[in-house]
């Protein structure tokens, strides 16, 4: 159960000369309050029957799924500032390469939608689908639809609606796009369907041209696969330690793996020049300072803020912001542990009520 908080306010005080002290001050009492507390109840049952309340609506949902989220730009050291991006349910926003544009999942309509955070517009792009990741180039996006139902497609779609989509991969192995490598040439992302859980596979951007093949292949769990901007190592969240990890291997392999995060991390981010890698840890966003030439090479996990954001992330392209998916429930409501308890309630209500 978790702890209660508790956090006192202190009314006004009359001088203590109006009301001198009890002659039994020095003896605890629950009675009165007791009794007053009871004819409260009494009374606000009354006027509720009397039709004097009209019950107020219902707070919104403090899950994952509600819909009162927005996208926020978060500095390094934890400072939020507002994109203008209109409130949805918002879910996996990736920028673009030059760092302009999100293409993003709004999940109470099941599309996907770019976001021009120059000019403050959302538009479609008319395609319905999850978890769609940028080409290098900035022009296409890759996206899975239909990933529920037995024949999920993998496809690639110009972001401004110049085309239609290109179909790379059909059926039940398809996977869960998370990146596109930096000469365009290969997708890489997870699936269920492949090996003991979510594998991370690798397919070519050409249709038809080949059948997804299974990276770093183990029993354990590997998911958010993404591509270093050099293209020669590939950090992912694996359950190789016993808990999510984040770790680095080579690409296309043979080499080394190395684990980057220490004490957990999920969801890894490479900033564009190379220099450094993210990766969330809980609510706590963490850097690491890396070296991709001539081998991997990996400093100690540094700790820039920590605050409840969710549904996916991604940084600027030199690493100095983040865009973060803000819950505006979660973040209005306050904390739910805490109990807020009023001193010298009854001058407070003096005070408020001539």
């Amino acid at each position: 159960m978790a702890d209660l908080k508790v956090r006192t306010t202190e009314g006004p005080r009359h001088n203590a000369a109006v009301e001198p002290a009890s002659p039994i001050a020095g003896r605890k009492s629950s009675a009165p309050a007791t009794w007053m507390l009871s004819a409260a109840l009494v009374l606000v049952a009354a006027l509720a029957a009397w039709g004097w309340f009209r019950p107020s609506p219902a707070p919104p949902s403090r899950t994952a799924t509600s819909p009162e989220r927005t996208l926020v730009w978060v500095d390094r050291q934890g400072t939020e500032a507002a994109t203008g991006a209109p409130i949805h349910q918002y879910n996996l926003p990736r920028l673009s390469p030059d760092g302009g544009r999100v293409i993003v999942e709004v999940q109470t309509s099941g599309d996907i939608w770019v976001y021009d955070l120059t000019r403050s517009i959302l538009s479609p792009t008319g395609n319905a689908g999850l978890s769609p990741v940028w080409t290098p180039d900035g022009e296409q996006m890759v996206y899975v639809t239909g990933l529920a139902g037995p024949s999920a497609l993998l496809a690639v779609v110009p972001v401004d609606r110049s085309g239609p989509p290109v179909i790379l991969a059909e059926g039940r192995n398809t996977m869960l796009p998370s990146a596109v490598s930096p000469d365009g040439m290969h997708v890489i992302g997870a699936t269920r369907q492949i090996g003991d859980g979510e594998s991370v596979v690798l397919l070519p951007m050409e249709a038809g041209s080949g059948k997804p093949q299974l990276l770093y292949p183990t029993r354990f769990l590997k998911t958010n696969p993404i591509f270093s901007p050099d293209g020669r190592w590939i950090a992912y969240t694996s359950s190789d330690s016993g808990r999510s990890d984040v770790f680095v291997s080579a690409y296309p392999g043979p080499g080394a793996t190395v684990q980057v995060s220490s004490e957990g991390g999920t969801m890894p981010r490479w900033r564009r020049d190379g220099a450094e890698l993210f990766y969330r840890n809980g609510g706590k966003m963490m850097a690491v300072k890396v070296e991709t030439r001539p081998t991997f090479s990996a400093s100690r996990p540094e700790l820039l803020f920590e605050a409840t954001y969710g549904n996916g992330y991604d940084v600027a392209p030199d690493g100095k912001r983040f865009l973060m998916v803000k819950n505006l429930a979660v973040a209005n409501a306050g904390d739910p542990n805490q109990l807020n308890v009023v001193l010298n309630g009854r001058e407070d209500l003096k005070a408020r009520v001539p």
